[in-house]
């Protein structure tokens, strides 16, 4: 709990000095802030609160309103930081533009140039958010039976269903999978966004996806958040078979389910990866496909010689610049298709998104394989 605080603590200091930050920028920039500069001031600081309070708002009350406000308060978070962008842009350009002789124009004309970028760039982020790509590619597997030549899977992540990506879009994403018509459904962790209550509403139109070979899904750690023993109740009502910690031979390949432990690589994700290829569940001369949440450990998969391994996580970053930080963090493997030794990787940028539903340099996917021989 204290950690919690914390953070939460910490987060919401950052939102009050990004709004101050603003506030000083709009009164010094624009004549009309500057006359009612105490409205101005007072709504920017309740919006600085405004997320932090429908979060906690929403883990007690649970309806169209807090809904509401939580999405809002979303929508206004992916804005301020753009806002914030343009802050920095306009100081910058007003002293480019002062030094070459032009002060007035730089007053008059830099600060809503880039404010109006900044908002047209986050109602662009909101409507590309919701816009879900497919990503096609084809896995090449030494010793794949034949039976799985030609077949198809279905790969997603971090659908987030919740507070911001609702039943709506879980109806959708159903309609997606379903034209698709694949033979596997995959899903590598975050099916849920918590801490909704009612996790069954999401995975009802689930029911409706009847893949020949199934569909199955592994853990994430939003599902500790809207509870791990409720997430899995609601996933295996509509049929899914959970793979957290299993193994499980598909007319001669293995499918293999990693859960989640840490975002990071630790000791106890070692452990946990190592597990899933114990010398008496995994059997190194069979094709086998790895589910697992967070793309870490990578190495004890591609040692234990997998076939392919599916991650999501990342997001790839969800907005740029956060693109950038997200490749430091976790490296060739934050993004796309990567191949070490014989084990092929892909993390997906996911269908739906954490905080904020823009998405700004990047997309919302699901991943298409068609399985051949190699």
């Amino acid at each position: 709990m204290k950690g919690f605080i914390a953070v939460v603590g910490t987060a919401q200091i950052l939102l009050f000095l990004v709004h101050y930050v603003f506030y000083r920028f709009g009164i010094d920039n624009f004549s009309v802030l500057l006359k009612y500069k105490y409205i101005f001031g007072s709504v920017l600081f309740i919006l600085s609160f405004s997320l932090t309070a429908s979060m906690l708002l929403m883990r007690s009350f649970e309806n169209k309103l807090t809904e509401g406000f939580y999405y809002v308060s979303a929508i206004w978070l992916g804005t301020i930081l753009w806002l914030l962008f343009s802050v920095a842009a306009s100081v910058i350009f007003q002293k480019i533009f002062t030094l070459l002789g032009a002060g007035i124009l730089a007053k008059n004309f830099i600060p809503t140039f880039f404010v109006m970028v900044a908002i047209i760039i986050s109602g662009y982020g909101l409507y590309n958010g919701r816009n879900t790509n497919v990503v096609k590619g084809n896995l090449y597997i030494n010793n794949l039976p034949s039976e799985w030549v030609g077949r198809t899977a279905v790969f997603m992540a971090d659908t987030h269903y919740g507070n911001i990506h609702t039943k709506k879009q879980s109806i959708a994403d159903t309609k997606l999978v379903n034209s698709i018509n694949p033979d596997f459904l995959f899903i590598s962790g975050d099916f849920f966004d918590g801490p909704k209550k009612d996790l069954m509403q999401f995975t009802e139109a689930y029911k409706n996806v009847h893949p020949r070979l199934g569909k199955y899904v592994v853990s994430g750690n939003h599902e500790a958040y809207a509870g791990l023993e409720q997430s899995e109740q609601a996933l295996t009502d509509a049929g899914f078979v959970l793979l957290d910690s299993q193994s499980l031979n598909v007319e001669g390949v293995q499918l293999i389910g990693i859960p989640y432990t840490t975002s990071s690589k630790t000791d106890l994700d070692t452990m946990t990866t190592s597990y899933a290829f114990d010398a008496k569940t995994y059997n190194k001369d069979l094709p086998s496909i790895v589910l697992k949440h967070v793309p870490i450990s990578t190495d004890i998969i591609s040692n234990a010689g997998a076939s392919f391994a599916f991650f999501g996580h990342t997001h790839r970053g969800q907005m740029w610049p956060f693109s950038l930080l997200v490749k430091k963090i976790y490296g060739q493997h934050y993004y796309g298709f990567t191949k070490t030794g014989q084990t092929d990787f892909y993390t997906t940028s996911g269908v739906g998104g954490w905080g904020p539903p823009q998405r700004i340099g990047t997309n919302s996917e699901v991943l298409l394989v068609t399985f051949y021989k190699k």
